[in-house]
């Protein structure tokens, strides 16, 4: 189970034969185990650490050196199926000598990966869902049941989707019992609900073997419904009040982009600008979101610049779409691994045939620092390179922003009683806590920094448990959520769940129990 590329002319017959085709890491890890009693020892992501890949000859060799070497297994989602449930066994079985023996436990063959995984208790029961189910029953309204079960069906590990849908059907169909009483047409009402929900999703109804849907396509009523949605989309008002609030140079930028989105004319738009300018703020009142174009490969960008044009079969850039792009090539480029200067550059939107089209929208005036008119030039100089510099790679700081480093705990704490003065007497106010950060650009400082923080916390002090899992669309696999052990000052609500486009968006929240310490597992 590994990916094989290939022409589109090719017979795959002859492509699985290849030789090539037939051996990867993983087969040859079972190779290895049937011949090395020490390797049985290993699971498939420690076999780094003690064995070298040979790429040419697609074999394992035993490591000379005693340098550390990480293994990492690819990310998969348990939406993928048995791909998925290959990857759990293979983070939790050791000296596998083969696809099958890897099925097999307890002598007993299993007919799935899936089922190795039930039969170890590596993945959720079927009985963990339907408590789930059935405590939603009690309090929520059988649309929210039908969004909890397609989520489920989606994002969770269901064994028995079958049974969970005959216990759970009538709760999800309540609402239409008012109207119809044939079991027949409420069970395919429900369907049709689930499988927008689904479509919503990416996935087909067919794959969770439910019952048939009578109009099975149902491609219209889709396309109806994502209309629908997408008329109804609710702008919240703080967006809406961004625009009045816009300075000479946003909105010169909001009106032109708006114009060309107005009257459906094509055309490249990048919003160039110095930190603090705005960028960000003049984003939020056109879009929910973009992405920071000056860190992306150019690459990534004529790659999307094709596939639009292709899906729209439209020649003009981008598919004869309005884009927006912006940034600070002052700052952070795309990281080129042992990448030169001249690669570094090269691989900027700046090098790519796509600059010459696009209309630029320059933002000056400094808004974060308009009250220190010295300071911002001081960042544009620096960020324009005419800033006096020490050799290619300094710059001479003013003396009054910086605190000079010994070898002593002397500069963090004159750092910390700089920016959180009077600390004690303001731990709990939230407009003290959450107008005022210290960064750092190593995570070592970080935790030094937090240590002597929370010791200066007035109060008692706890320490919070974590279940070892984040509820979100992101797979984050519970060894590594056990392996955290971060010091945390201030919360970061991390949910990014979907239902048709309502999200849940993060934000940095401040929260005041008496300290917070480690974040440990419960097993620990």
């Amino acid at each position: 189970m590994h990916t094989v590329a290939f022409q589109a002319y090719e017979n795959l017959e002859d492509v699985v034969a290849r030789p090539s085709s037939s051996k990867s890491m993983l087969t040859e890890y079972f190779g290895m185990n049937q011949k090395y009693p020490e390797a049985r020892k290993l699971l498939y992501r420690e076999f780094p650490k003690h064995y070298r890949w040979i790429a040419g000859n697609k074999k394992w060799q035993p490591r000379k050196n005693k340098r550390s070497q990480i293994g990492r297994l690819v990310h998969a989602h348990p939406a993928e199926g048995e791909r998925y449930y290959l990857r759990v066994l293979l983070n939790h079985v050791r000296g596998a000598t083969s696809f099958d023996d890897l099925k097999t436990v307890n002598g007993k063959a299993c007919g799935s990966f899936r089922e190795a995984c039930e039969q170890l208790d590596l993945i959720e029961h079927n009985r963990t869902l339907d408590d789930c189910m059935t405590e939603a029953a009690t309090f929520q309204m059988p649309t929210t049941l039908i969004r909890l079960f397609a989520t489920i069906l989606v994002f969770c590990e269901a064994t028995q989707i079958r049974q969970l849908w005959d216990k759970h059907l009538a709760s999800m169909s309540e609402d239409y019992r008012r109207t119809q009483s044939n079991e027949a047409a409420l069970e395919q009402m429900v369907l049709r609900d689930i499988r927008d929900l689904l479509q919503s999703m990416g996935k087909d109804i067919k794959l969770y073997g439910l019952p048939d849907l009578v109009d099975a396509d149902g491609s219209s009523n889709f396309d109806n419904t994502e209309v629908t949605e997408e008329r109804q989309v609710k702008v919240d008002q703080e967006h809406l009040d961004l625009f009045s609030c816009l300075n000479n140079e946003q909105l010169a930028g909001f009106n032109d982009i708006m114009d060309h989105v107005t009257n459906q004319k094509s055309q490249i738009f990048f919003v160039d600008g110095p930190g603090g300018t705005g960028k960000t703020y003049l984003y939020k009142a056109l879009l929910a979101k973009v992405h920071e174009v000056a860190m992306t490969k150019r690459q990534a960008v004529e790659t999307l610049d094709r596939s639009l044009q292709d899906i729209m079969e439209c020649s003009l850039p981008f598919g004869g779409k309005v884009v927006v792009f912006g940034g600070d090539f002052r700052q952070v480029l795309p990281v080129v691994t042992r990448g030169t200067r001249a690669q570094i550059t090269d691989a900027t939107l700046l090098r790519s045939y796509l600059w010459q089209k696009i209309r630029k929208i320059r933002l000056s005036c400094n808004m974060r620092a308009r009250t220190d008119p010295w300071f911002s030039e001081y960042l544009l100089r620096i960020g324009n390179g005419t800033e006096e510099t020490i050799g290619d790679d300094y710059v001479h700081l003013p003396e009054d922003i910086v605190i000079a480093y010994t070898d002593d705990d002397e500069p963090i704490n004159k750092l910390i009683e700089d920016v959180f003065p009077s600390l004690h007497t303001n731990a709990r106010s939230r407009e003290y806590m959450s107008t005022r950060a210290i960064l750092s650009t190593e995570n070592e400082h970080v935790d030094d920094l937090n240590d002597k923080m929370i010791s200066r916390f007035p109060g008692e002090e706890k320490v919070y448990h974590s279940f070892d899992y984040i509820e979100d669309d992101f797979q984050r696999p519970s060894r590594i959520m056990q392996s955290m052990q971060r010091l945390l000052v201030a919360r970061m609500l991390e949910r990014g769940c979907s239902y048709l486009g309502s999200l849940c968006r993060p934000r940095r929240t401040p929260h005041f129990p008496s300290s917070l310490r480690e974040n440990r597992s419960p097993s620990a």
